[in-house]
C-alpha cells in the first residue's frame, strides 16, 4: 500500500484521539465529503496493518455494530519513523481495551471532534490539546480537609486540557467527560479537589494561565443538572461549566447559549 497524505492524517488522528469510529474519522479527516473514499482507505489501512479495528456492541437491535479504529503496529512504526511527535509512545497493550474504557474514550473523541469542527469553521486555532494519557504522566495533587478534620490527597487529572486562541486572547479549558457511572460523592470529591486547586494557585504554574475553566460534559440533560447541583452544594462557582453531549453540535458548541454555569440560572456561550 502506498500511503497518501490523507492516510497519514488518519493515522495521526487515531493516535491523538486514541479511538475513533468510522463515522468520526469520515467527518474529521474526509470532512464528510467523500464517504466512499473514506470507507475504501480505512479498509486498506486496516488490511495492511496500519490500523486495528473493533466493533462496539450493537444497541437496541441495531443490525450493524459501529466500527472503531485504533492505531495498529505498522501505523505506529510509520508515525515513529516520521518523528513528528516529540514524545511518541505506542505499545501493543493499547489495543487491549475494555468496553467501558472504549466507550469513555469515544465520548471524549466525540466532544473533541465537535470542538475541532467548530473551531475549523470559525477560524479559531486550537493551540494545544493534551489527552488523559499525557496528563497522567505528570500531574498535581491537592490536600482537602473535611469539616470534621479528615484530610484526603486528591489527584488533578482531567480527561483533556486544551487551549483556544480567540480574538480576546487564549482560553484555557479542562474537560471532565461523565458517562453517568460515577457516584455523586466521587464527583463531589472531584469538585472539592478542583476548588482547592484554584485556591492554591498551583494551576497557574501547571497550565500557564490565571483563568482555567472546568467543562463537565455529560451524556444527558438530567445527569448534567444533577452534577451541576452537586457542584453548587460543594461550593463550586463560576469556574465550573456544564453541557450534555447529546445537545452539543459543531454548530452550537461555540456560538450558542448551550452552557450552564454553577451558581447561575442563565445559559451562556463558551466565550462569555
Amino acid at each position: 500500500m502506498w500511503l497518501m497524505p490523507r492516510d497519514l492524517e488518519v493515522l495521526k488522528a487515531v493516535y491523538e484521539y486514541r479511538a475513533l469510529t468510522h463515522t468520526q474519522l469520515t467527518h474529521l479527516v474526509f470532512e464528510n465529503n467523500h464517504p466512499s473514499i473514506a470507507t475504501k482507505r480505512l479498509y486498506m489501512l486496516y488490511h495492511n496493518g496500519y490500523l486495528e479495528r473493533l466493533f462496539l456492541p450493537a444497541r437496541g437491535g441495531v443490525a450493524v455494530s459501529p466500527t472503531v479504529y485504533l492505531l495498529g503496529e505498522k501505523g505506529a512504526q510509520e508515525l515513529s519513523l516520521r518523528g513528528e511527535y516529540l514524545n511518541f509512545y505506542w505499545a501493543k497493550d493499547h489495543l487491549k481495551v475494555g468496553t467501558l474504557f472504549l466507550s469513555h474514550s469515544l465520548a471524549i473523541s466525540e466532544f473533541r471532534l465537535k470542538m475541532t469542527l467548530a473551531c475549523r469553521a470559525a477560524g479559531i486555532p486550537i493551540v494545544e490539546w493534551r489527552g488523559e494519557r499525557e496528563l497522567k504522566k505528570d500531574y498535581d495533587k491537592v490536600t482537602v480537609t473535611s469539616p470534621s478534620g479528615v484530610t484526603r490527597s486528591l489527584p488533578i487529572i482531567p480527561d483533556s486540557y486544551f487551549v483556544l486562541e480567540t480574538a480576546k486572547g487564549k482560553r484555557h479549558l479542562v474537560l471532565e467527560l461523565d458517562r453517568g457511572t460515577m457516584e455523586g460523592k466521587r464527583f463531589r470529591a472531584k469538585v472539592e479537589g478542583y476548588t482547592e486547586y484554584f485556591k492554591s494557585g498551583a494551576y497557574k504554574e501547571r497550565f500557564g494561565t490565571k483563568s482555567l475553566r472546568v467543562l463537565t460534559v455529560t451524556e444527558s440533560q438530567r445527569r448534567m443538572k444533577n452534577l451541576k447541583a452537586i457542584t453548587e452544594r460543594a461550593g463550586g462557582k463560576s469556574r465550573f461549566w456544564f453541557a450534555s453531549l447529546e445537545t452539543l453540535t459543531a454548530e452550537n458548541i461555540l456560538a450558542e447559549t448551550v452552557w450552564n454555569v454553577a451558581q447561575r440560572q442563565e445559559q451562556y456561550t463558551l466565550f462569555d
